[in-house]
């Protein structure tokens, strides 16, 4: 079928997932990485669906939530119904997810938040610079060491 077959390759699921346990405890656990949950739902995003999913406002609210809520399997003729444990982390997976694009959201909006914060924080020192330059030559202007200065330059532009 040109498909992965985790039966033809390493002797089924179970075999695969156990292999896949024994690399996470050899080569992973030493540098302090996890092995990822067993019987996950988890599916790849792509970075555009992922900023997609940040942009858009939070929503925890118990319709959410129970939307989120994945139907427990029943079973059929070729599969078996679904242990309790399972289904518990599929729900759990399901709210992670809920949470985690809530949280994508958040943290996005808050980022926005702090650069405009900084934006505001830059224009406030300009204009304090510009009310401070503008005080400062209001100053010098208004000296009357700086009206002679102009006289006498009137003065020497008049015989000119």
């Amino acid at each position: 079928n040109e498909r992965l077959n985790a039966r033809a390759h390493v002797g089924g699921r179970d075999k695969l997932r156990e292999l896949q346990s024994d690399f996470a405890d050899l080569v992973a656990e030493p540098y302090g990485l996890e092995r990822g949950r067993e019987r996950s739902v988890a599916r790849h995003r792509t970075i555009k669906e992922y900023y997609a999913e940040a942009q858009k406002k939070p929503d925890i609210s118990p319709e959410r939530l129970k939307e989120a809520i994945p139907e427990r399997e029943t079973g059929s003729v070729l599969k078996r119904k679904e242990s309790d444990e399972v289904y518990a982390e599929r729900v759990a997976d399901a709210m992670m997810e809920v949470t985690a694009n809530n949280l994508g959201a958040l943290q996005k909006r808050i980022n926005d938040l702090e650069a405009e914060n900084l934006q505001l924080a830059a224009d406030r020192d300009a204009g304090f610079y510009l009310a401070n330059t503008m005080s400062r030559a209001a100053m010098v202007a208004a000296s009357p060491e700086r009206d002679r200065e102009f006289a006498n330059w009137q003065k020497a532009h008049e015989m000119a």
